[in-house]
């Protein structure tokens, strides 16, 4: 089969172009009192944005920057929860609640919303705890209120991929992988699952990471049958491939993208791992230059979202969780 990776000179001039880029500009908004506020990075332009006195959480900027979503509370008597969506000027644009005679089951038995999170500009997923061991998620269109579609799974954890437009889903608690890792038991991508068969008793994964192009996701596998760990990347479309990892590249391991390659990393050493030809393989300078450069920008990003929350802290917002931050142009 071709391979559709780019040769490692085009996707580094791609991600050299990428790195080049300064920090944009970033806006916070958070919950106060009840009530909705935004602000420039620096705490500088407050405008109150809401003034019904609602109690609201989960607050949410959409991938655009152009609306925000929260949780307000509700009668549960009536419905199971309600959110918001609204501008960023704060003009109403939609409201969903969840009625207790509404389908889908899955959202039925939710004791409580964990939290919300945009899966692109039009959608909204509600995830939720049914019991210890159980959650619920449903994804909704929020211009016409209907399900998409929505499952009570094991509990486990959400990957958005770098935009918010689409999301993995990894669920069950592995033990056992002989790594310090959250490794899961099932994958959930796109319209694909992985293994095929639900849940695997052999099989435990990490968290997945998205392709820069949001076409596959990879992970770390570790077979209990074996003893082994893999390399695995699933595609969207469900197309899986899996690379047996030496024995002697030590765990713990992760894997990241530098650019549309494929990099696995155990300490301070780092693996192209190379679909093409089915091997992981040294790396290189190439790779490493980029990497140091790619975990630059990293932390300067953490460094200016961690400015933004500070700030709202400051302006008054009580908890981590009633805080988010729009890292973008504050003028588009």
């Amino acid at each position: 089969m071709k391979s559709t990776t780019l040769p490692i000179c085009v996707a580094m001039t791609f991600l050299s172009l990428a790195l080049s880029q300064t920090i944009p500009p970033s806006r916070v908004t958070f919950i106060r009192g009840n009530e909705v506020y935004r602000a420039n990075n620096d705490g500088s332009g407050l405008v109150q944005i809401t003034k019904d006195g609602v109690v609201k959480r989960n607050i949410r900027w959409s991938p655009d920057g152009s609306r925000l979503a929260y949780e307000a509370a509700v009668d549960r008597r009536e419905a199971f929860f309600k959110f918001v969506v609204i501008s960023a000027d704060g003009k109403p644009l939609n409201t969903v609640r969840e009625p207790k005679t509404m389908t889908p089951d899955a959202i039925r038995g939710a004791r409580s919303i964990q939290f919300i999170e945009w899966a692109g500009d039009n959608r909204l997923v509600v995830y939720g705890d049914v019991n210890p061991n159980n959650c619920a998620y449903a994804v909704y269109d929020i211009d016409s209120n209907n399900v998409l579609s929505s499952d009570i799974v094991q509990c486990g954890m959400f990957s958005p991929n770098s935009s918010n437009t689409q999301f993995a889903y990894t669920s069950g608690h592995g033990v056992g992988a002989g790594a310090p890792e959250n490794w899961r038991d099932y994958l959930t991508v796109g319209s694909a699952s992985y293994p095929t068969s639900r849940p695997s008793t052999v099989r435990l994964l990490t968290k997945p990471v998205w392709s820069q192009d949001s076409s596959s996701v990879a992970f770390l596998e570790y077979d209990h049958a074996t003893g082994s760990h893999n390399v695995v990347r699933v595609t969207t479309g469900g197309i899986a491939t899996r690379i047996l990892m030496s024995p002697n590249i030590s765990m713990p391991a992760t894997v990241r993208w530098i650019g549309d390659n494929l990099v696995l990393e155990s300490g301070p050493t780092r693996y192209l791992v190379d679909f093409a030809q089915n091997v992981i393989k040294l790396a290189g300078r190439t790779i490493d230059d980029f990497a140091l450069r790619a975990d630059a920008l990293a932390r300067s990003r953490d460094a200016a979202r961690r400015v933004s929350v500070a700030a709202a802290r400051q302006l008054g917002a009580a908890r981590d969780e009633d805080i988010d931050v729009f890292m973008g142009d504050p003028d588009q």
